[in-house]
């Protein structure tokens, strides 16, 4: 039954298929067929290749950022490292507070991602060098007792221009940023 219809089929189309609609139709469907298999792989191939670089790129950045903090988190125990060893081989006298604030205020042109550099005195008094705004200033109470807070700007060589602020009594005793080194 399914013979004589196939064969009226095949009878009526083999009047109007000529030869070279048989050659072109299969050539034609297996070009499409090469060029979609090709584009396949390669769409898919280039979305491995996309995805590994993404990979890649997070890696070196995750990595570039943990050595950036790394160093970030290193830099004020350098400068501590540094302040202990001029005071120990003693190249710093604290006492002398002009000879203090130059030192660090060079430190704090050196290191240029740290915002402040705090010395505080048993007495209760301090000696700051800091950065606002783009400027550095020399923070200070007078003497190397506990006292009024004096805020001076500085020049390009570090020395004291003129007062910038005068703040409130300060205590470096009492300040929970100061932390004591014996």
């Amino acid at each position: 039954m399914l013979i004589k219809p196939l064969n009226r089929f095949r009878a009526k189309i083999s009047g109007k298929v000529t030869l070279r609609t048989v050659l072109i139709v299969p050539f034609v469907l297996q070009t499409f067929a090469a060029v979609g298999l090709v584009g396949y792989l390669s769409f898919r191939n280039g979305q491995k290749a996309v995805n590994d670089l993404a990979n890649q790129l997070q890696s070196e950045i995750s990595d570039r950022i943990e050595q950036e903090v790394q160093q970030y988190l290193d830099t004020p125990h350098k400068i501590n490292q540094t302040l202990t060893a001029a005071i120990n081989l003693d190249l710093l006298d604290v006492k002398n507070r002009k000879a203090l604030e130059l030192y660090l205020w060079r430190h704090l042109k050196i290191f240029d991602s740290i915002h402040a550099i705090f010395f505080g005195y048993q007495e209760g008094g301090i000696t700051v060098a800091r950065r606002h705004e783009g400027r550095l200033f020399i923070d200070e109470t007078k003497g190397l007792v506990n006292g009024d807070y004096y805020i001076y700007t500085t020049d390009n060589q570090g020395n004291r221009q003129e007062l910038f602020q005068f703040g409130n009594p300060y205590d470096a005793r009492t300040d929970s940023c100061i932390i004591r080194v014996t």
